[in-house]
């Protein structure tokens, strides 16, 4: 085999020949070549792709039409079905579902209340008949009942101080009207008179004597002060036109304070601007129609209050042809009248005998001179009658002096012999 040569003057060429003697028979001319490195192939794709681009990036820039891009149209989307507006106050939702007892352990409380039908007050169905109580179901199981003493039940030390009230509104004790729900009697006999009252056992060896403080609602400071630091078995009456009535009254109510409300009514100074004028029961044949619908509607504001008592009503309490519609009215709906004593009104006793309303004189304001002094005298005046077996119910406003006043009064009542009772156990049943 022979041996390659190399031209030495031709070193820097680009391409060198070798010739080598193959096989016999065969010869093989191989020419080396020297190839172009792949970074540089890389990079040339690198720059097509960019030229690409460029070139899309042009024609769109030059023939595209920027308002494609541009919503031209609406559609409308359908809002998911909203939760209906709640208000106690006007009667016109359901009342918010609550447990009335206890759950028992390993059960999921709101499992219960899914499970649970409620009436049109948001009451379940199927309480305790006679009671006003609901049962609690899961399934078709009772889980638990509870008797009306343990409804609710709050306690300080170990005492309970809101003596069972039972929870408003209490299943049946209801009617639509026009104006949202009033109270009725319920089918198994049950009135919001006896089931709303505070509960009362007379005391051995000691004479009752009652209060009750009014135009509450009002003032929310005083009506905060009065629910907390007043015992409960002082009766609280709240003016019907007052802002956030229900959430006052519930809040009484779980002080343990029965509750009454306040209707104002035509007197001799009626000022139409007044708040609440516009609802007043006033005298004369033309208002008796307008008189029903504003009892209606004062009587929508709230529920869980026994009775109702006067605001006013010099002129329209003396005055039997208005005030029997009135009487009818409420005792159809269940309820008792308190009325204050500031006016004469000597008919009163008799109609509400003839109506069957449960019916209460007062004996008398122990603030009409609402000073410190004044109250405190007027306060021993009572206990003075209560100790000779009168058993008076005084009458007073949220003033500071009086809410004062009657709280350092109690305190020395049972060492007089005299207890404090709730204004409902003096009115007697029809």
């Amino acid at each position: 085999m022979g041996q390659p040569t190399f031209d030495i003057d031709h070193r820097k060429s680009v391409e060198r020949t070798t010739s080598v003697q193959s096989l016999p028979g065969r010869s093989v001319s191989s020419q080396r070549r020297i190839y172009t490195p792949l970074w540089q192939h890389f990079i040339g794709a690198l720059i097509l792709c960019a030229a690409i681009i460029a070139a899309a990036a042009a024609y769109i820039s030059l023939y595209g039409d920027e308002e494609d891009a541009i919503a031209q149209q609406s559609v409308a989307l359908k809002l998911p079905p909203q939760p209906a507006p709640f208000d106690s106050l006007n009667g016109t939702g359901s009342a918010l579902p609550d447990l009335f007892s206890e759950v028992t352990a390993n059960t999921n409380p709101t499992e219960i209340m899914a499970q649970q039908q409620r009436d049109a007050l948001g009451n379940p169905i199927g309480g305790l008949a006679g009671a006003g109580l609901p049962e609690v179901m899961a399934g078709q199981n009772l889980v638990e009942t509870r008797a009306p003493s343990d409804i609710n039940a709050i306690t300080i030390n170990g005492q309970s101080i809101n003596a069972g009230l039972i929870k408003a509104p209490a299943a049946g004790l209801a009617r639509t009207t026009p104006y949202g729900s009033i109270p009725a009697r319920a089918n198994d006999g049950r009135t919001a008179f006896k089931v709303y009252a505070r509960p009362y056992t007379a005391a051995a060896n000691l004479k009752p004597v009652s209060l009750i403080i009014g135009g509450l609602g009002i003032n929310r400071a005083l009506t905060t002060q009065a629910i907390n630091d007043l015992p409960p078995e002082v009766t609280l009456s709240f003016a019907a036109h007052a802002p956030n009535l229900q959430s006052q009254i519930n809040a009484a109510r779980a002080r343990g304070h029965e509750v009454l409300l306040e209707l104002p009514m035509e007197s001799e100074a009626f000022d139409p601007a007044e708040p609440g004028a516009e609802w007043a029961l006033r005298v004369g044949s033309e208002t008796m129609a307008q008189n029903k619908r504003n009892l209606d509607r004062l009587l929508s504001r709230a529920s869980g209050y026994f009775a109702v008592t006067n605001y006013n009503g010099g002129l329209f309490l003396q005055r039997s042809d208005s005030v029997v519609p009135m009487m009818a009215a409420l005792s159809d709906a269940g309820l008792g009248f308190v009325f204050d004593g500031s006016v004469p009104a000597p008919s009163l006793t008799t109609l509400a005998n003839a109506s069957r309303l449960p019916f209460l004189k007062a004996f008398s304001l122990i603030d009409s001179n609402p000073d410190s002094a004044s109250i405190k005298a007027e306060l021993d005046r009572m206990a003075s009658l209560a100790s000779s077996g009168a058993a008076p119910v005084g009458v007073g406003f949220t003033y500071p002096q009086t809410i004062e006043a009657v709280s350092e009064w109690v305190k020395s009542l049972q060492g007089q012999g005299l207890t404090l009772a709730p204004v409902s156990s003096r009115i007697p049943s029809q």
